[in-house]
């Protein structure tokens, strides 16, 4: 064991040292999985459908049923386009006379103290 200057404290770990000489590489990640927009497309449509389970879609194709959710957040807000050759047919929407709303009436209240 061996004496910490300046102090009567023993530290034993000041005798464990570490032999290793050999330079330490960082291993390479394999990368993440990079889905076309195609894919990302056909798992959305289907968690879509009527009685789909997210998590059973991202299952049955190997993806994080968070990642489903971001993807179909994404293509609601239109962050995708639509693939080349499909077209995108928009409902006409017709809007009516705005009505105004009728003035509120005031409420009177009676408030008693007890006696």
């Amino acid at each position: 064991m061996i004496a910490l200057e300046g102090t009567n404290r023993l530290c034993p770990q000041l005798q464990i040292m570490d032999t290793n000489i050999e330079s330490v590489t960082p291993s390479k990640r394999s990368g993440y999985r990079q889905h076309s927009i195609d894919f990302k497309r056909m798992v959305v449509e289907q968690s879509l459908m009527a009685g789909a389970s997210v998590s059973r879609v991202a299952r049955a194709h190997d993806v994080n049923a968070n990642q489903v959710f971001t993807w179909r957040k994404l293509f609601r807000a239109g962050a995708y386009e639509i693939a080349s050759g499909k077209s995108v047919k928009l409902l006409p929407v017709v809007l009516g006379d705005p009505r105004q709303p009728s003035p509120a009436k005031p409420v009177f209240t009676t408030l008693h103290r007890p006696a």
